[in-house]
């Protein structure tokens, strides 16, 4: 006898069940036991998903190496969603020069990161949660994000299969991955949730691909342990992350730049020795 198949795509279908549904169905989202179980599966079958991912830096006779993914013009899921200063925001959107702030040793660190990503969505794409996977999903061509010029990537779009549960229909779950690679302090300090900022950043994700679930794979560079938390999509950090676009979007269509907002934010920001507001703050200070 045929299962009932019932698809948990988007964040309408998700809301639209039970919560007690939703709330069994979410632990059975853990991405972390699916790839540990997966790759023990590889090493048995002795697979290798080693592969470059990096392009030859072409501005150096091919003796260096960049980044695959330039960062575009456009309101980018990272500023407006924890960026305090709207200015900055703005400026990033329009496409403004920026002053390079990264050291080598910060430079190496986004390398590391980047590597872990590509191992990870080689695992993704080689069927460790599901035949539906695709790595690295451009969100702009969405209509959400082009109503705000939104730009940017989701580390992977998957649907979940739960078919596990007795007695009940094989539930198909819209899942959007976030990959993040922290120190063994940062590891400890999880407590049981992900951070705020990474939640904040994703849901924007969540909205553009309309997928109800982000489960946020964090992995510790000290010891390589892994943990997972799937989060369901929140309306009301959506509502927050929207209202501060939409003050962006005006601007950008008025041309007219957002007030600054000057604080603690400004010593990591690009655009500090360009900002007027920063340099009378500064002034006032050193008086």
């Amino acid at each position: 006898m045929n299962r009932q198949v019932v698809q948990l795509h988007t964040i309408e279908q998700w809301f639209a069940v039970d919560e007690q549904v939703r709330a069994m169905l979410l632990p059975r989202l853990r991405v972390r036991d699916r790839l540990w179980a997966f790759r023990l599966k590889l090493e048995q079958e002795k697979v290798d998903l080693t592969e470059s991912k990096w392009v030859p830096c072409r501005k150096c006779d091919q003796t260096g190496w960049k980044w695959k993914h330039p960062r575009k013009p456009g309101v980018h899921p990272s500023a407006i969603s924890t960026t305090p200063c709207l200015l900055k925001v703005y400026w990033e959107a329009i496409g403004k020069p920026a002053a390079v702030m990264h050291e080598a040793r910060d430079l190496l660190i986004f390398d590391l990161g980047t590597a872990a990503h590509d191992m990870l969505q080689a695992f993704g794409q080689a069927g460790a949660w599901g035949s539906y996977y695709k790595p690295e999903i451009a969100i702009e061509s969405t209509p959400l994000a082009q109503q705000f010029q939104i730009v940017g990537h989701a580390d992977a779009d998957n649907i979940i299969v739960i078919d596990d549960i007795a007695g009940a229909p094989i539930f198909e779950v819209g899942v959007v991955h976030e990959y993040k690679t922290i120190n063994d302090k940062g590891f400890e300090g999880l407590k049981g949730k992900p951070k705020q900022a990474h939640m904040a950043q994703a849901t924007i994700y969540s909205a553009c691909l309309n997928r109800p679930v982000v489960v946020y794979l964090y992995m510790n560079k000290n010891n390589s342990n892994l943990e997972d938390f799937p989060v369901p999509f929140n309306p009301q950090v959506w509502n927050h992350i929207q209202q501060r676009a939409v003050t962006v979007k005006q601007c950008l269509d008025a041309q007219i730049e957002p007030k600054a907002e000057v604080g603690y934010h400004c010593g990591q920001c690009p655009y500090m020795y360009n900002c007027d507001a920063f340099k009378a703050a500064k002034g006032k200070k050193g008086a």
